[in-house]
């Protein structure tokens, strides 16, 4: 088996695939074998993993988002409308104390439906799921994020408007999933700051 047949049969099977974590089953873990501490780009194997994370955003049973602990994500497809539920409900976790420039840039990414964005401003709406959030590699071979409103993301997948589920119950999914690979309900934006729930 390949290395993106063995990434995908994993997002397949746990819904949720983190691309680097120390405890939780990742990309870079199941294609080195062994926990990466620090940046995998100093991995031995980093053109290995690199090459096969460049073919994933190819792939439409997934996508990426910064969901566990703020960190790239996995999400299989069956997963998709709990994971639009919770992005489109507009819940106060995700607007309050949202900072200035952050605000603007999401005014900036509902006018225009895409935008390219890096920074603090750029990273707190992703953080949020104020925004679905592709990395993609510059000809000068510098990364740039496109931040889409989830609406343009869900259109360029030929996905229906609405999921006929409410965001607690997409949230409730999206628990279940990460309490199935080990994980902890505070390591999730809606779940942050909250304790005794894991």
């Amino acid at each position: 088996m390949g290395d993106l047949d063995t990434v995908v049969a994993a997002i397949d099977k746990h819904g949720l695939l983190l691309l680097q974590d120390k405890t939780l089953p990742s990309v870079v873990g199941l294609l080195t074998g062994e926990s990466v501490s620090g940046s995998w780009w100093a991995h031995p194997m980093s053109h290995r993993i690199f090459a096969c994370l460049q073919q994933l955003p190819h792939r439409r049973d997934s996508t990426s988002v910064h969901l566990i602990d703020g960190k790239v994500t996995f999400v299989h497809r069956r997963l998709w409308p709990a994971l639009l539920a919770v992005a489109e409900a507009g819940e106060p976790w995700q607007t309050r104390a949202l900072a200035p420039d952050a605000r603007a840039l999401l005014q900036r990414v509902q006018q225009e439906q895409t935008v390219h964005a890096s920074g603090p401003a750029a990273r707190q709406l992703q953080d949020r799921l104020l925004v679905h959030s592709e990395q993609e590699h510059t000809e000068a071979g510098h990364h740039a994020h496109v931040l889409q409103t989830w609406k343009a993301w869900r259109a360029g997948r030929a996905l229906p408007v609405g999921t006929g589920i409410k965001a607690f119950e997409g949230q409730l999914q999206i628990e279940a999933a990460l309490k199935q690979i080990g994980g902890t309900l505070t390591a999730l934006p809606w779940q942050r700051g909250k304790r005794g729930r894991t």
